[in-house]
């Protein structure tokens, strides 16, 4: 059996939103309106005339012109817990963020739809016209309608191999852009899929085929994994991972991993990989 030795830093911050009332680039604010214009565009084709009482246009007026706030507020109506609360009058929706991070897609597209038909006064305490959503799409259509609605990361990421035998110098083994839409593609398409033998990784040709890779998790959590998978292997005995959050992302964050050959104390034979990555702005990706 190999012997595991993984040396684990993280440094990281978090990004900081406009508020955590919400605010301009909140990204679960804009996850809700994206999936708001999708079902919009989907009134113009595929559900048009199968949601009775809904019209296609005042509800792409009502999901343009109404503000979506993000809160970390206890929501509550007559001394009731609630998920998201509509104003028409005022032609606003504030929705519960902690709450809304851990709905599953299906139910994120309904609550959407509830919300924003209330806007329009056709929806109150029931959920009469936006149940019925899951019988007249299919789930797959759903999923989705809510993964293109995600939250979209880009990391700048740069591997290296210190040299065993002089802590400061090392090697630069490459250089790559890391997407959080491989973690969708990976969920949606192979729930079970392997996550070290992922279908995107990165750096797996240099550096001893040393390579990281995504597996996504639930409720927008996922990880980065670091690892050297051996061909005869199911699941690499040595890796590092970093767990995070779509709706929380690092601004920067590091891996280390050292692979250690031997048993001695001070083996020189032991190399050790460091990954560091850096959240892209808006205006670099």
């Amino acid at each position: 059996m190999k012997r595991l030795l993984i040396i684990f830093s993280l440094l990281a911050s978090n990004v900081t939103h406009a508020g955590r009332e919400g605010g301009a680039g909140d990204s679960a604010e804009i996850e809700f309106k994206s999936i708001g214009r999708a079902i919009s565009s989907k009134l113009h084709d595929e559900l048009a005339g199968k949601l009775p009482g809904v019209d296609a246009l005042k509800f792409q007026n009502a999901v343009a012109e109404t503000q979506v706030i993000m809160t970390s507020r206890y929501l509550q109506k007559d001394g009731r817990k609630r998920e998201a609360l509509n104003f028409p009058n005022e032609k606003k929706i504030e929705v519960n963020r902690p709450n809304w991070t851990k709905l599953a897609p299906v139910r994120k597209a309904i609550l959407v739809l509830h919300e924003y038909l209330g806007i329009l006064g056709l929806e109150g305490e029931s959920y009469e016209i936006s149940s019925t959503l899951t019988s007249i799409m299919t789930e797959k259509s759903i999923l989705k309608l809510v993964s293109d609605s995600m939250p979209i990361m880009e990391f700048t990421c740069e591997l290296i191999r210190l040299n065993p035998m002089d802590a400061r110098t090392h090697e630069v083994c490459g250089t790559s852009f890391i997407l959080t839409t491989d973690i969708l593609g990976a969920s949606k398409n192979n729930p079970e899929k392997n996550p070290f033998r992922p279908s995107t990784s990165y750096f797996s040709r240099e550096c001893d085929r040393i390579h990281v890779s995504l597996s996504p998790g639930f409720f927008g959590n996922y990880d980065v994994n670091l690892s050297q998978l051996e061909s005869n292997e199911s699941t690499p005995s040595q890796y590092a991972y970093f767990h995070a959050n779509l709706y929380s992302p690092p601004a920067w964050f590091q891996l280390g991993l050292t692979l250690e050959r031997g048993i001695q104390l001070l083996n020189r034979n032991a190399k050790t990989y460091e990954l560091s990555c850096k959240l892209n702005s808006e205006e670099e990706q």
